[in-house]
């Protein structure tokens, strides 16, 4: 029978700027048991991990029976571990939920072989190694060398070539390493054994072969072996799957072994699935209750039509388009003015602006603040908390506009004390007052047309008009018919 080899050429394995191995060269056969010593940090589990591909090396070269891994991929050496590899841990890893037998043939289920397969080829490791009268019982049943002994059927079951023993007598008495030691001693007729392991006198009692780490380094190697093999092009690397039956067999025993703790997370997930429910349908009830105070404050029916022209005003005609639309029930252009004042200063310590608003009050952006009456008269004003102050002289909170406004009205302060340049005495009558921070008048657009019809623009101190910026309507809608509004907005 040909003996099956591991080569390890010129490898170095790096831990960010740390070097755990440093170019090693081995070569390992079956038939001979090998222990590999060293002090904790020397790079003994690591070497034991990158022969088992669960480490990739930086550099170098790993090949088993001639055969290089230079080019596996993470599903190649997933397969590599599963089909050729055999691990002995130190501290067993074997699944609690899973019988003996189960844990054992468990390696052959997830490579896809036929339950019926699997369990027979476990039930040959069990006997082969004592276990025969153990198949049923779960692992905390068990002593732990019995435990360890599953764990060494579990590894010979899928016939690797390597068997890699981490400590794995660390955890038992030593009547039960003597046992392990013994069973590794005849598997290593046949396979490749590498035994890690701190105590030198079971490596000098049983291995044929004892490799020393320092460092990272091999320091000594008491039988030495020249790398001589010939790489081929392909490993027999079959694809794991596992069945789904089995797959659900397992999901039930490990549900049915962890109830408790299966319902303590079905529940906890559900209280958070209920609660994430919960916060989003809340945020829709906010999102619902803004929108329709939202509704209130704004009035319903406004649309803006901006005119194509960035110069000059929008032509009669199509003024007279807009205003004759069957869709608009009011329209003015959004002139905003800044007189020059020759009133006495101390009633006016800022500048004022003449805001125009539409006739029908319900198209008022302010009209849920509005304390007083709206405008019906040309001369009817309504003033801002911040321009009555001016006029007052003194500062007015908002639980008191209801009171200035009587003061605004009995005193008369606001009726003929505007002059704009000797030109037009305006008498206007305040008739409401809202809250708001900038001195402003509102009046009816016709009135604001009056003013900017008649006036030149040097008797204002600033004016808003076509000249800066683009000439826009005020257009409020009659229909609430989104449709009919788009096609305005397009032909507009």
């Amino acid at each position: 029978m040909a003996q099956d080899t591991l080569c390890l050429k010129n490898l170095n394995k790096y831990y960010g700027s740390f070097q755990a191995l440093k170019n090693i060269n081995l070569k390992f056969t079956s038939g001979e048991l090998v222990a590999i010593l060293g002090e904790s940090g020397s790079g003994k589990s690591t070497l034991l991990n990158v022969i088992s591909g669960l480490d990739k090396f930086n550099s170098g070269e790993l090949t088993i029976n001639g055969i290089s891994s230079q080019y596996f991929d993470a599903k190649k050496w997933a397969i590599y571990r599963n089909h050729y590899i055999g691990f002995v841990f130190q501290e067993y890893n074997l699944i609690d939920h899973l019988t003996v037998v189960e844990n054992v043939e468990l390696p052959l289920l997830l490579q896809g072989e036929k339950a019926s397969v699997a369990r027979t080829k476990a039930l040959e490791k069990c006997q082969l190694l004592g276990l025969s009268k153990h198949l049923k019982k779960l692992p905390k049943k068990l002593s732990g060398g019995q435990q360890q002994r599953t764990a060494i059927a579990r590894a010979l079951v899928t016939e690797p070539k390597v068997i890699l023993a981490d400590e794995p007598t660390g955890s038992l008495d030593s009547e039960n390493a003597v046992v392990i030691l013994d069973i590794l001693k005849v598997l290593s007729k046949d396979h490749i054994v590498i035994v890690v392991t701190h105590d030198e006198e079971y490596a000098h009692k049983y291995a044929d072969r004892i490799i020393t780490l320092e460092d990272g380094c091999v320091i000594s190697d008491s039988k030495p072996q020249e790398l001589k093999y010939e790489n081929t092009s392909n490993l027999d690397l079959k694809r794991p799957n596992m069945k789904a039956k089995v797959l659900g067999k397992f999901a039930y025993n490990n549900i049915k072994q962890r109830l408790f703790r299966t319902l303590f997370t079905a529940f906890t997930m559900s209280l958070g699935l209920i609660a994430i429910f919960l916060i989003v349908f809340l945020i829709n009830g906010i999102r619902t209750e803004v929108t329709n105070i939202i509704r209130e404050f704004i009035p319903k029916d406004q649309y803006i039509v901006e005119s194509e022209l960035t110069s000059g005003v929008i032509s009669d005609e199509k003024y007279q388009y807009v205003v004759n639309h069957n869709l608009i029930s009011e329209a003015y252009y959004s002139y905003q003015l800044y007189p020059l004042l020759e009133t006495p200063t101390f009633f006016y310590r800022d500048n004022y602006s003449l805001i125009p608003i539409p006739i029908n009050e319900n198209s008022f952006y302010y009209q849920n603040y509005l304390i007083g009456d709206y405008p019906v008269k040309e001369n009817e004003i309504i003033v801002t908390k911040a321009l009555a102050e001016n006029i007052l002289g003194f500062t007015v909170k908002d639980e008191e506009l209801s009171r200035a406004l009587t003061y605004l009205k009995e005193e008369g302060l606001f009726i003929e004390r505007i002059s704009i340049k000797n030109k037009i005495n305006i008498e206007f009558d305040i008739v409401g007052i809202i809250p708001g921070n900038q001195p402003i008048a509102y009046l009816l657009h016709p009135k604001l047309f009056a003013l900017y019809d008649t006036l030149h623009e040097d008797d204002f101190e600033g004016y808003y008009n076509e000249k800066i910026n683009k000439t826009k309507l005020n257009v409020f809608l009659s229909t609430n018919d989104k449709e009919k509004i788009t096609n305005l907005e397009y032909e507009l």
